[in-house]
């Protein structure tokens, strides 16, 4: 995630950024890196790094002012490493376990509207690596499904002894649908509801019975939302659809209304 640059002169490498994520970067005027860059409190952004003092400014977006910070656990004999983002207040309102998109995809320290606004409002995020997820070796990436399963229920219960008085809830998106139907299949126990965006799915039929919001995009190439609605009218999923999205929320009206129906619906149970 982190930009750096080896001096040629002496061979030491020299660590530009510290912390975020960067795209791409490109050298301007022979004076600045230029980079395409995001962390956890700034969108994606146009970035100029001062080579000569050392410096970084935004060009295109500000921080925003939000109320929260992360931190880093790294892996351990039964958990994998995962960001958590916990919000700046005494009283967390829940915690929630995100199952990240992309099977083989990670979870990166970058801005996430959704997850950042939760956090701001009171919801502590724990956003796991499991196992498939990228940037841990080949070993590690090449690991099979199960063993995603095994952890995700391994953070399930490490969450529920450890913060016994606070409500637990699972949130996924996209194809980490797939892994966390399958994890609350095995065992919803503690699980107080389910979010679901843009869920991809191998089992048509729900075989859980907590409390689920489903977020659809009636457009969606990769879930047919006639099927899919069909599938989920049942007792208690609620549905939010978007006749005018895809596979995810482009439009901002809809990610504000979308953060609040999430909202309202995690403070209902």
């Amino acid at each position: 995630y982190l930009l750096k640059r080896k001096k040629i002169k002496d061979n030491k490498t020299e660590t530009l950024t510290k912390k975020g994520l960067v795209y791409q970067y490109d050298f301007y005027q022979g004076t600045h890196i230029a980079l395409i860059y995001s962390d956890f409190k700034s969108p994606k952004s146009l970035v100029l790094y001062d080579l000569k003092n050392g410096k970084t400014k935004n060009i295109t977006e500000k921080n925003f002012n939000i109320k929260a910070d992360y931190s880093y656990q790294t892996m351990t004999a039964e958990l994998s490493p995962a960001y958590i983002i916990k919000p700046e207040t005494s009283e967390v309102k829940g915690i929630i376990l995100f199952f990240h998109p992309g099977l083989h995809n990670d979870f990166s320290p970058r801005w996430d509207t959704i997850l950042m606004t939760l956090a701001h409002n009171g919801f502590m995020i724990v956003a796991p690596n499991y196992p498939m997820s990228i940037g841990y070796g080949k070993q590690y990436q090449n690991r099979p499904f199960r063993d995603a399963v095994k952890d995700m229920l391994n953070w399930k219960r490490f969450i529920s002894e450890k913060h016994k008085n606070t409500h637990l809830y699972y949130m996924a998106a996209s194809s980490g649908n797939i892994l966390m139907e399958e994890c609350l299949r095995i065992d919803s126990k503690n699980v107080k509801a389910a979010i679901s965006m843009f869920g991809l799915y191998s089992r048509p039929k729900l075989l859980f019975t907590i409390p689920a919001l489903y977020i659809l995009g009636e457009n969606d190439p990769k879930v047919n939302f006639k099927q899919r609605m069909s599938e989920l009218n049942v007792s208690p999923v609620e549905i939010l659809s978007f006749n005018d999205e895809g596979h995810w929320l482009r439009r901002k009206q809809n990610s504000d209304k979308a953060i609040n129906t999430i909202i309202e619906f995690l403070r209902e149970q």
